[in-house]
């Protein structure tokens, strides 16, 4: 319903407004596969953007946009001008999310050990500034950071102390990522025995119209069962 009603008044607005308007309709559609239209959108929302907090956001809805359609050198690029506005502009809150793209854009070339060093500083700037949500969700990155960088071994204690954040505090992305990071680990060392529960991961992130991240959880409902010879499912 919010994204009709903006949907709606996109036509009408002007200046700030419809620049905000963009942004919040591309990280919709990044989050539902429709990333040639966020780059469209991101694109007109950085024309006459106020420099900081609209183009640091601007930058980073356009990251997300640009990784899904498979253009890294462009994604790479926002990631860095995001950081790089951030900090020019001393803002740790902005910094923060464009940590959160530079982690990615370090994952998608390889660099596990720099994805991880991202997602940490952004966590220990999130909890100098008291940003709980942002904490909760920082230690869920950390958690697939850690899969990625073949960490498995410490993945479970890292999840169990996000699913204490993102619980606390409601954080229902994060406690979803924490269970998710929290069953890939335990088959990647070799449990079995977790069909249902990686089923209801992805159903889960499916019914939250995540499907970005139900991707991910597909492959690891996948991947529990072939361990349990399940072939035909």
């Amino acid at each position: 319903a919010l994204v009709l009603d903006i949907e709606a008044r996109l036509p009408k607005a002007e200046g700030a407004e419809r620049r905000a308007a963009l942004r919040a309709l591309a990280m919709w559609c990044n989050l539902h596969g429709q990333w040639s239209r966020s780059l469209d959108l991101t694109a007109e929302a950085l024309v006459n953007a106020e420099p900081r907090d609209e183009e640091v956001i601007g930058l980073v809805r356009r990251f997300w946009a640009c990784l899904y359609v498979g253009d890294h050198n462009a994604a790479s690029a926002a990631a860095d001008r995001a950081l790089r506005e951030a900090g020019q502009a001393d803002r740790p809150d902005l910094t923060i999310e464009a940590l959160r793209v530079v982690a990615q854009g370090r994952a998608e070339r390889g660099d596990f050990d720099g994805c991880l060093e991202a997602h940490k500083h952004a966590l220990s700037l999130a909890r100098r500034l008291g940003r709980v949500d942002r904490v909760a969700a920082q230690l869920a990155e950390i958690c697939n950071a850690m899969l990625m960088a073949d960490r498995a071994e410490d993945v479970p204690a890292q999840a169990r102390e996000t699913l204490r954040v993102a619980q606390a505090v409601g954080q229902r992305f994060a406690t979803i990522m924490g269970r998710a990071t929290e069953l890939s680990a335990r088959l990647q060392l070799g449990d079995s025995g977790l069909v249902d529960d990686s089923r209801a991961m992805y159903q889960e992130a499916i019914a939250a119209g995540w499907y970005v991240a139900a991707e991910g959880m597909r492959y690891t409902m996948c991947t529990a069962l072939l361990r349990e010879g399940l072939v035909d499912e």
